[in-house]
């Protein structure tokens, strides 16, 4: 199925989960991260919760320390 991840057109596996997504994305610190899930911010205790759907927008972002 096809999702706009972070702007781009994307084809994963269906019945695919978030948590999944991420997994595969190779994204490892996951308490560094915010994800938007069609304009609406997820908590993580609901990433293996919620199965993505053909044509959802995914906003994921890994946040950087630094100075």
């Amino acid at each position: 199925m096809e999702l706009q991840v972070n702007g781009k057109i994307e084809t994963v596996p269906d019945c695919i989960s978030l948590f999944e997504l991420i997994k595969i994305r190779g994204i490892k610190q996951m308490g560094a991260m915010a994800v938007e899930l069609n304009g609406k911010m997820l908590s993580r205790e609901d990433f293996e919760n919620i199965n993505l759907k053909e044509h959802d927008k995914l906003e994921i972002l890994s946040l950087i320390g630094g100075g």
